[in-house]
Parts: structure tokens; sequence; C-alpha cells
């Protein structure tokens, strides 16, 4: 199953990382869709430099990180349909596309992300 993170006050977040490391380990491949300017936008070579230390660590190819440079993140899941769910902190981002196929799961100010996250996973599975 494919799954996206956001990065800022998502997967920067060390348990959340965890997660996404059992989610690897499980087989599931995991994606970064991420509102920050992508490196040919950003103002200098070390703009990305803490997003690319964590998907290095947890093994996530960059191939599989999407830079929106500000643009919406609905546009993304537009264009890619076959995403599960995607983890953010922004409920603006999140009432967008919840409007589409993929389903928004909120980490701010919530304990049960991540319960919500394995549920759609099951959900997805059973199909």
């Amino acid at each position: 199953m494919k799954v996206t993170f956001d990065f800022d006050c998502t997967l920067d977040r060390e348990a959340i990382q965890d997660y996404a490391s059992e989610l690897i380990a499980n087989g599931h491949e995991i994606h970064i869709v991420t509102s920050r300017l992508a490196d040919d936008k950003a103002p200098s070579i070390y703009w990305n430099l803490d997003l690319y230390q964590v998907s290095d660590k947890l093994k996530i190819k960059r191939e599989n990180i999407h830079f929106m440079s500000m643009e919406d993140k609905s546009f993304f899941f537009m264009e890619n349909d076959d995403f599960i769910w995607h983890l953010d902190d922004d409920w603006d981002v999140l009432r967008d596309i919840r409007k589409l196929s993929v389903v928004g799961i909120s980490c701010f100010g919530s304990t049960n992300w991540k319960a919500k996250c394995d549920g759609v996973l099951k959900k997805a599975l059973k199909k």
C-alpha cells in the first residue's frame, strides 16, 4: 500500500518517524508530500537538509519525495490517486484532499492518528 506524510510538524517528529519505519518494514511504500520549495527554487542548498536527513534515515527514496513549492497538495493527489492516506498537521490541506480519493488524517492535537492510519490501511487491505 502507498501512503504519504507531510514533513514539517509531521514526519519530522520522532514518533511519526517510528511509525513510518514500521510501515516500511511491513512492505508499505512511503512518500513525502511537502509544501516546501524544491531544491531548484530554495534560497539555500541547505534548505531541505533536515528533510533529506530524515528520509535517508528511513530509507525513503528521493523519487518518493514530492515538493509542492507552496502549491496546494491537492494538485499532487489529483494526479496521483493510488495513495491510501496522507498524514498532515494542516487542516486546510486535509480539507482539500478529503474531497479526493485519498483519506486525510490529522496528527495535530490528536493522539489517535496512528489508530486512524492503521484502520484505513486494514480497510484497504480487505478490498
